[in-house]
Formats: structure tokens, sequence, C-alpha cells
């Protein structure tokens, strides 16, 4: 009779368990968190201020609304997380590409008239490599924006 009785407990215990658990938006919180990031990776606090600000707001009231137990409204307030962020990444994007272009122009100039004006095959060497690398760095901007592409597809088949 005991050993039913611890069983049963168990399998009580369990079913409560995996029931809390599967209930949780964890998909739509990570993909919050996901989007989050990658707004604040192309400067969305300076390029997006309102909407980066929003998206965070949003995302701790989703942290909240599991700890009280409101898992629909933690969903939501996730998905909605998820959709702001990715306006402040689009919105930021641009600019931080362009700036950082111009950056990386300007600064690949100059090391390149550096190293040019003291005509040292070694040093303008370095220079192109340095040019590059500022060439790689913008391709690692466009995988950025790809993997937000990727994140929102993610999502909208997940709110699916």
């Amino acid at each position: 009779m005991n050993k039913i009785k611890f069983y049963l407990y168990i399998v009580t215990l369990s079913i409560i368990t995996l029931t809390y658990c599967s209930s949780i938006p964890k998909t739509e919180m990570k993909a919050a968190r996901d989007s989050i990031a990658a707004a604040r990776r192309v400067k969305a606090e300076k390029y997006a201020k309102v909407e980066i600000a929003k998206a965070e707001e949003k995302y701790k009231t989703s942290e909240a609304e599991v700890k009280n137990g409101d898992k629909e409204k933690a969903k939501t307030a996730a998905l909605m997380a998820s959709k702001i962020a990715r306006e402040a990444y689009n919105k930021s994007i641009t600019s931080f590409v362009n700036e950082e272009s111009t950056s990386l122009i300007k600064y690949s100039k100059v090391a390149i008239q550096i190293h040019a004006d003291k005509a040292s095959p070694e040093k303008y060497n370095k220079a192109s490599k340095t040019e590059i690398q500022l060439k790689a760095n913008l391709k690692k901007l466009d995988q950025l924006r790809e993997q937000l592409v990727l994140l929102e597809a993610k999502e909208k088949k997940n709110e699916k």
C-alpha cells in the first residue's frame, strides 16, 4: 500500500512539474532576448532609443508574468518584445552600417596613407590587411542582419 501511494505521489508530482515547465513560453522569451541582443549589437540604444527601451520593458513584463503564473500574458509580452526589438534593429541597422562603413573607410585611408607615405612595402601590406579586415567586419554586419531575418522567420513560425 505504501509503495502505491509513493508511486502515485511521484506520478502526480511529475505531471505537475511537466505541466508547469511546459507552459512557460521559453521559446518566445529566448526569441525576445535574442532580438533585443541583435538590436543592441547595431547600437539601437543610439538609433532607436524609444523602441529598444519598449522592447526591454516588454521583456521584463514577460518575466514578471512568468513569476506571477500567467503564462499567456508572459507569452504575449515576449512576442511583443521580439517584435519591438526587431523594429529597433531595422531602424538602427542602416545608420549603424553607414557609420561603421564611414569609420572603416576613413581609418583604412589613413592607414594606407601613413604606410604609403613611408614607402615601405611591408607597412603598405599591413594597411591592405587592415582594409581586408574592415571589409570582413562589414560582412559580419550583413550576417547579423541575416540572423535577425532568420530569428523573425522562426518567431513567426512559433506564433502559428
